[in-house]
């Protein structure tokens, strides 16, 4: 009989340093059209610097 033995899951530890708790606690919950406004200012931003960005921003 074989058992099966979870193992840690890269993704899971990559998650931990992803989100940012202090930009999460500053921003959210935001209203939709405020966040459209700042996604786009953030993507024209980025472009300025050199950046691609995809989507439809």
């Amino acid at each position: 009989m074989t058992t099966s033995k979870k193992t840690e899951n890269p993704a899971d530890r990559k998650r931990e340093y992803l989100i940012r708790k202090d930009l999460y606690e500053f921003y959210n919950p935001m209203p939709l059209l405020e966040s459209l406004i700042l996604e786009r200012d953030l993507a024209d931003e980025l472009r300025q610097q050199g950046h691609t960005i995809l989507g439809g921003h």
